[in-house]
């Protein structure tokens, strides 16, 4: 039930109490967190239950009924989460307290507070002593799905249970296998929790710290914010904390695709993965690609890193293909030709184009994606070792992995890719479906 006083209750010391019983106390990274749920913080300061406790404080009797109302007013537009850490203070004379900050300017909009705030009032060794010390209940932020441009302070514990190593790289940043408190966030479109409990969903947390890639992906997850596709990586939410970036997604339980052939070596072959999987996956892809390509009416965006590392495996989704990684990727209002950038990822799966920085736009996708096909192709009709063999046989004729040869106007693609494309045409005919045919026509 929610917290409700009524003219029976000694206002103050309920409050107190139940504020007290509320606190969540925590080890979290190594480090000890007092917080409040949401849930607690938006019951607590109610008109009514702030109007109980300047009633009953004889120090603020002084004013009249309706200049009390007034001051009740204020509270609950502009002071709640103040009105909180003052309730929870063993000072006395509290709602005469809270009137003076309120007059001195001082509001929730002033959090996180400093001992300079009170400088100006009578109180500010109360302040420094009682108040500061307790304002980190009410910090911990609240992380809504689809939101990715605010900033959480320093000061805020974030509600976060590590749960190792890094699991990951990508676009100047690292990803962590985490636990969020399920009482701050709310994200309608995550899986449901395997477990009751606060912490028992798992999420992957991804930190950038370098800027310029940072900025980039805030505003992409901005403009696909409503672009919905099951081959797309979901990012719940992002904020800013301390000069980085941090991105709460779905934890790809199997890793990346590199990893995935990898760790299956033998790919078809024994037939653990089937040809009805693979083209269901290629598909995925490419319609999930289209849809980056045309997020919404009037606008064109572009990846301009694809490659099988930065394509996630669900194992628990029946090994689902996943494309993430928008530290390179763009969206802009529809124009002819579409934007160019010469803002891209890995050189590998760069088209021809991109030589001495040539400016590209989606058909930039459209050559890394099909060379991400090959490389799976490979490794499902041959094995993970036939595909380390083709990546050489890449090097041995240009000291690097990329598709193409050349330079200028005389630039080809290189004899090995010509050799492996003709392999799955092969390998495939004959069968109700070609891997090529419904991915085409998506």
């Amino acid at each position: 039930m929610p917290f409700t006083l009524d003219k029976t209750d000694l206002a103050v010391q309920k409050t107190s109490k139940h504020i007290s019983g509320c606190v969540q106390n925590l080890m979290l990274n190594g480090s000890a967190q007092r917080y409040l749920w949401q849930s607690t913080i938006n019951e607590i300061p109610t008109e009514n239950n702030v109007q109980m406790l300047v009633d009953q404080d004889k120090s603020i009797r002084y004013l009249d009924p309706e200049a009390r109302k007034a001051f009740t007013k204020r509270v609950v537009e502009h002071a709640k989460k103040l009105f909180i850490i003052v309730a929870a203070s063993d000072i006395d004379n509290r709602m005469d307290f809270l009137r003076e900050l309120l007059d001195h300017g001082i509001t929730d909009n002033s959090l996180p507070f400093t001992q300079d705030d009170c400088l100006a009032t009578r109180h500010h060794k109360r302040w420094a002593d009682h108040i500061l010390p307790l304002q980190g209940l009410v910090l911990a932020p609240f992380l809504s799905e689809a939101t990715y441009n605010t900033s959480v302070r320093a000061e805020a514990p974030l509600l976060f249970q590590s749960e190792g190593n890094t699991i990951g790289e990508g676009a100047g940043g690292e990803v962590y296998p985490i636990r969020i408190d399920s009482q701050n966030y709310d994200f309608p479109n995550a899986p449901l929790a395997p477990s009751v409990g606060p912490f028992s969903q798992q999420f992957a947390l991804k930190i950038i710290k370098e800027e310029k890639y940072a900025k980039r992906e805030e505003k992409f997850l901005i403009a696909i914010k409503d672009v919905r596709n099951d081959h797309l990586l979901r990012t719940y939410a992002a904020f800013w904390f301390d000069g980085e970036y941090y991105l709460i997604s779905d934890l790809a339980d199997s890793g990346d695709a590199e990893k995935f052939m990898e760790r299956n070596l033998n790919g078809g072959i024994q037939g653990v993965f089937t040809r009805q999987w693979l083209e269901g996956q290629m598909l995925g892809l490419a319609k999930a690609l289209r849809a980056i390509h045309t997020p919404k009416e009037r606008h064109t965006g572009y990846i301009h890193d694809v490659k099988p590392a930065n394509i996630l495996v669900f194992g628990s989704h029946d090994n689902q293909f996943r494309l993430t990684d928008w530290g390179c990727a763009k969206v802009s209002e529809h124009k002819c030709p579409s934007h160019r950038s010469g803002f891209w990822g890995n050189e590998t799966y760069n088209p021809p184009e991109t030589e001495n920085s040539g400016r590209t736009s989606r058909p930039h996708d459209l050559w890394a994606l099909g060379c991400t096909y090959l490389e799976f192709l490979i490794w499902f009709l041959e094995d993970w070792e036939a595909l380390e063999v083709f990546r050489k046989s890449l090097r041995d004729r240009s000291q690097d992995e990329a598709f193409w040869e050349g330079n200028g106007t005389s630039k080809s693609v290189k004899p090995p890719v010509l050799e492996k494309i003709g392999t799955p045409r092969t390998r495939f005919r004959g069968g109700e479906h070609t891997s090529t045919s419904s991915i085409r026509d998506c």
